[in-house]
């Protein structure tokens, strides 16, 4: 008799890898083999540390030397730190400058722009301090603060801004935008956080990285030609 089962294909369908029982006038065979007789047990493949190259998983003598290898900076964004963010800012004020920005609202990417067309695109520019920041991570980015208009004024949330700014410049913080205040809570760590370590090329190479694509330098960039509506 075949083992049965209930399966899809039909009410009852019989299960292949049920061993088949024989019968004859004589004996019982199960699997074909005579009742009594002894089956060699199926050969079990099994791993044991034998089998495993220890020597390519241990630890070289000269590890220090590969976990510090120089990471090589090839991008260099330009944001504000979130709010669970810990960052520093550069404390060399020849590692900042201010400059005029302008933002694209419909692709949400900023530009900086050549100062020849500054005349030219006044309403659309603002002017910004941009300064270099560092995330506990490791993470370089710089980090656009508004500077006062022609009129003189900064509103709160910037003024609180700059001033986490000048305060990062000595020790981590975190910022927090705080609706009731109108302007930016700053948070310390409670614990003790290594100093960041700052890149060792040049400034004028860094933006040379965030700028490589956000550099507005003639009137016939894309980003101008839609402004004027020429697209």
């Amino acid at each position: 008799m075949e083992k049965l089962h209930k399966g899809r294909a039909g009410v009852f369908d019989a299960d292949p890898s049920s061993p088949k029982i024989e019968s004859s006038s004589n004996d019982i065979k199960v699997g074909g083999q005579p009742a009594g007789t002894q089956v060699a047990p199926a050969t079990v493949q099994t791993f044991g540390l034998t089998d495993v190259d220890l020597a390519g998983l241990k630890l070289s003598q000269d590890y220090g030397q590969l976990a510090s290898v120089k990471k090589r900076i090839i991008t260099v964004p330009m944001r504000r730190p979130n709010k669970q963010e810990y960052f520093r800012v550069h404390p060399d004020p020849d590692w900042s400058f201010a400059t005029m920005l302008l933002e694209d609202k419909e692709d949400r990417q900023t530009y900086v722009v050549a100062k020849p067309l500054w005349a030219d695109y006044d309403a659309e520019l603002r002017i910004v301090q941009i300064f270099t920041a560092v995330s506990r991570q490791g993470v370089i980015f710089l980090l656009p603060v508004p500077l006062p208009g022609s009129d003189g004024k900064l509103n709160p949330w910037h003024r609180s801004l700059m001033d986490a700014v000048q305060l990062s410049r000595d020790q981590w913080i975190r910022i927090n935008a705080n609706m009731d205040l109108g302007g930016y809570d700053c948070l310390i760590p409670e614990g003790d956080i290594p100093d960041p370590i700052w890149p060792d090329i040049p400034f004028a190479e860094l933006l040379k990285i965030a700028f490589r694509d956000r550099y507005i330098t003639t009137n016939d960039h894309p980003v101008l030609r839609k402004i004027r509506g020429a697209v």
